[in-house]
């Protein structure tokens, strides 16, 4: 019992660690990797600003604000809350699509490649964002993982020793014989 409280003390300094040292400069980092992407965006637009479309313009750089001010906020809790809406909110689920489609198209139809690759970024990112506000997560996953892992070979043990003869588990738990007395 004592070995289960020093391994969860462990886990919730390791969690600790991770959340208030790790995690704030790992944030900060795509952070100024967002700000630098909104910068090219901007950059773009004023040396193309005739061929970058006003539209694809404003939803990419809106879209580049909305994850930098949520930078915090991207974790499995905030993608099931709004995967839970998009599956029963119509309304909400018809504007998500409608303002992805159409990001999709004007971004089709950009002839800058420098804006899809800020596109592309702004996405990968984003995922790599999401890995790390889970990331404390993984330390208590990890444990869990091990103990499936041992469930499902104690499962083969079983299937094995499950088989042995009457006669094999009679000789193998048979209690020792007394020792010869001096």
């Amino acid at each position: 019992m004592i070995t289960l409280i020093y391994v969860f003390m462990s886990l919730a300094l390791l969690h600790y660690i991770y959340e208030s040292i790790m995690l704030p400069s790992i944030r900060l980092k795509f952070r100024y990797r967002m700000f630098s992407l909104r910068d090219d965006l901007r950059r773009l637009r004023v040396q193309h600003g005739d061929v970058l479309n006003q539209k694809l313009y404003h939803h990419l750089q809106t879209s580049l604000n909305v994850t930098l001010d949520n930078l915090y906020r991207i974790d499995l809790a905030a993608f099931l809350t709004v995967h839970r809406r998009y599956q029963t909110d119509r309304e909400f689920r018809e504007r998500v699509e409608r303002r992805a489609r159409l990001l999709d198209e004007l971004l089709a139809e950009c002839p800058l490649p420098q804006v899809l690759d800020i596109r592309d970024e702004q996405l990968r990112v984003f995922r790599r964002v999401f890995l790390a506000n889970a990331g404390s997560w993984f330390i208590y996953l990890i444990p869990a993982a091990l103990v499936l892992l041992c469930f499902e070979q104690l499962k083969s043990f079983i299937r094995k020793i499950s088989s042995i003869p009457e006669y094999e588990v009679t000789k193998t738990l048979a209690p020792p014989p007394p020792a010869p007395s001096a």
